[in-house]
């Protein structure tokens, strides 16, 4: 069983690459970064301890056609959705659940393997 997490995925937004070039070169920022700080971090958290467990985990952006259907579908648009088996096991920001979350997808993913 794979584990799906939408969420918005971070990039930085230019206005055109040969501008963003020469201002790195001489020390100017000229993108904008589009995710919060904190949550990055939370959701790399969440995705490495479930690969180390051995979970298939597939992460999906939430202005994807895939995203919306998904968040349309779970009737929630609090990001990131954590769904597993087809269930929504999560919505919102994580803020401390992780453990919590992580002993749970893998307890769903190994009961369902077995």
């Amino acid at each position: 069983m794979e584990v799906i997490i939408v969420t918005h995925i971070p990039v930085d937004l230019s206005i055109c690459s040969h501008c963003v070039y020469v201002g790195r070169s001489i020390g100017v920022r000229l993108t904008e970064p589009t995710a919060p700080v904190g949550e990055s971090g939370e959701l790399s958290n969440l995705v490495s301890a479930l690969v180390r467990r051995g979970v298939h985990v597939v992460v999906v952006d939430a202005f994807t056609l895939r995203g919306l259907w998904l968040m349309l579908r779970h009737k929630s648009g609090k990001l990131p959705l954590v769904i597993a088996g087809g269930k929504l096991i999560h919505s919102g920001p994580l803020g401390g659940k992780l453990e919590k979350l992580v002993n749970t997808l893998v307890t769903l993913t190994v009961s369902k393997v077995s």
